[in-house]
């Protein structure tokens, strides 16, 4: 399960969210599906299921919602700023 990494403060709105890291002195804004994906995930919610109620919410055909998705984890990754179940930071 992926979450949010527990170092960053974040606020989400129906405009995105800020996300700031104070270690890595970084603040990253995201747009609002960007939100949605990272609100959802800090409340535990799996990545499969949140790609499921993109497609429900947005009419997107599913294997584009899956690719985008997946971009946007692999960016968060990246940066550092995703944790994996064990409490791992990600490479």
């Amino acid at each position: 399960m992926l979450a949010p990494s527990p170092q960053l403060t974040s606020v989400v709105t129906t405009d995105g969210a800020v996300i700031l890291d104070a270690k890595q002195n970084l603040v990253i804004s995201i747009d609002p599906i960007g939100g949605y994906i990272w609100d959802r995930l800090g409340k535990g919610q799996s990545v499969e299921s949140i790609v499921l109620d993109l497609v429900t919410d947005t009419g997107a055909m599913p294997e584009v919602v899956e690719r985008d998705v997946q971009e946007f984890l692999a960016d968060l990754f990246a940066r550092h700023l995703l944790v994996d179940s064990s409490g791992r930071r990600t490479k």
